[in-house]
């Protein structure tokens, strides 16, 4: 298990492989009033990448990572975590061709996020989200201001993906192609 509580994570690199601020993998996290800001990776995850991971973000701002392939904000697979409270913003997840989720990218997963905001994030699809045979509840969230080079300026949702939005607004993304 790994507990973070008051705790800022900032300007780290991982060049290879996943997480630029945190990787964690088979954990249970609990963060707790954490900042995430200008961390880099070569993959997945700029500020947070998780596999096979559960736990509570709570409180947790992530801001101004980048990531070169999906996830500038976080990259969640296979994982179920629950974020409330959560702030992501100005993250970007656009160095491959492909890449996806300048906010959040999740992947055979089915996370809670309440209370949050995603915005101003940027990415090649998904600007805010992309969801990849996923089922996330979003309550009470905004995706707002979010931008994609090609598809899904805030939301983007495939391969079998089915996500909830329960008192959400998302409002002002953009994306090249609709």
């Amino acid at each position: 298990n790994l507990v973070l509580d008051t705790v800022d994570v900032t300007g780290n690199v991982a060049q290879v492989c996943d997480g630029g601020g945190l990787w964690a993998f088979e954990t249970t996290l609990t963060l707790s009033d954490v900042l995430f800001q200008d961390n880099w990776v070569g993959n997945s995850g700029g500020a947070i990448g998780m596999e096979y991971c559960g736990g509570t973000l709570v409180d947790v701002d992530i801001r101004d990572n980048w990531a070169y392939d999906d996830g500038g904000g976080i990259a969640m697979h296979r994982s179920p975590p629950t974020l409330s409270r959560v702030t992501v913003t100005g993250n970007d997840a656009s160095g491959m061709g492909t890449s996806g989720g300048g906010g959040i990218s999740m992947c055979s997963c089915d996370p809670i996020i309440s209370q949050t905001v995603i915005a101003d994030n940027h990415s090649t699809i998904g600007g805010g989200v992309v969801c990849q045979t996923s089922n996330p509840l979003f309550e009470e969230v905004l995706i707002a201001g979010n931008t994609a080079d090609e598809v899904g300026g805030g939301v983007y949702l495939y391969y079998l993906a089915d996500a909830t939005f329960e008192n959400a607004a998302i409002i002002g993304n953009s994306a090249a192609f609709s």
